[in-house]
């Protein structure tokens, strides 16, 4: 007998007493809070353990005029930083095109700097933008814990 069998079993017995439409509420809620945390710190540039990202190479462009600042502005709204919930899971995450370059970002791997052909490859350094911190973890325990009641 394991030492975690008393936990699993107590864990069975609330996912029983929970029907499938009230699991995929309490999903929905869930995701929703992580979609608003993940969207704060994204917009402010910071990640999940709350330090500060990697900051951009400086910009040559003289047409800038000073709008090159924080990353990630526009994909911290809803269009592009998505919840999605099922009984099961609660998961954020990006969709379509913006989820190929926050993964480049995510992981810190190498793409292309621009579509066009022959356009330079560089390594873009690790910004992790989507995760879990302390205060969503518990947040996530007290929103179930009020589901359930307790």
């Amino acid at each position: 007998m394991s030492e975690l069998d008393p936990l699993v079993a107590e864990l069975a017995r609330l996912e029983s007493a929970i029907s499938p439409g009230q699991r995929r509420v309490l999903s929905r809620q869930i995701a929703t809070a992580l979609r608003v945390a993940n969207a704060r710190r994204i917009r402010a540039n910071v990640d999940p353990d709350g330090e500060a990202m990697p900051p951009r190479k400086p910009q040559e462009d003289p047409g800038d005029r000073g709008k090159r600042g924080r990353m990630f502005r526009r994909v911290a709204g809803t269009g592009y930083l998505r919840r999605m919930a099922t009984p099961l899971e609660a998961r954020v995450g990006f969709v379509g095109r913006t989820a190929r370059v926050m993964r480049v970002h995510q992981f810190g791997l190498r793409d292309r700097v621009s579509k066009q052909r022959g356009a330079a490859e560089i390594a873009y350094p690790e910004r992790r933008v989507l995760g879990l911190s302390a205060e969503d973890r518990l947040r996530i325990l007290d929103q179930v814990a009020a589901h359930l009641g307790g």
